[in-house]
């Protein structure tokens, strides 16, 4: 596919989702004008057509965040990035019930470690201090819930990463058996 195509199907929709969250047509177009560039660049990395749209809103929002962490501390920076975290802690609102069922298929400490990490919002140092464990410990341990929370979603889910890891896209399996608890 070329990038002309892909851009005339999909650049509305990704001016869009940019625009809604920074609300500065030219910050938009300067985005815009990254994310195109970098779809340019890593169009052969994508193995699988059919996960091309994910993927081009991956690129979107890992630009956007890079555009964040270049900004200067601002008052208006402050509140967009104040609404970004908003609408991720409302994405872990309504999805925590779909993911606590398979975070109750883990051993208990995992258990717990996720639910107030993933699900609480605590941080992972305050998690430390409040169970007297050391920091490096329990990211050690938070890695290692998550890939076998990971893998529980594995036998329902196919999923695809991008090369930082992060969920770009998922095709449902035909059955989904979660285990027992532990």
């Amino acid at each position: 596919m070329e990038l002309e195509q892909i851009w005339h199907q999909y650049e509305v929709s990704l001016r869009a989702f940019l625009f809604k969250n920074l609300r500065n047509q030219a910050d938009v177009d300067d985005i815009l004008q990254d994310v195109m560039l970098k779809t340019y660049q890593n169009i052969d990395t994508l193995n699988d057509v059919s996960k091309l749209k994910s993927w081009l809103f991956q690129i979107a929002h890992n630009a956007m965040m890079d555009f964040y962490r270049k900004q200067k501390p601002s008052e208006e920076f402050s509140e967009q990035l104040h609404e970004l975290e908003a609408s991720e802690t409302l994405l872990i609102v309504e999805m925590g019930p779909c993911i606590e069922p398979f975070i109750n298929c883990l051993a208990t400490e995992q258990q717990e470690l996720l639910k107030a990490i993933e699900l609480e919002g605590m941080s992972q140092k305050q998690y430390a201090e409040q169970h007297k464990i050391n920091y490096s410990t329990v990211k050690s341990r938070v890695q290692r819930a998550r890939d076998d929370l990971y893998q529980l979603f594995n036998r329902c889910c196919l999923f695809t990463r991008d090369t930082q890891g992060n969920l770009i896209d998922y095709t449902k399996r035909d059955s989904c058996n979660c285990p027992e608890p532990r």
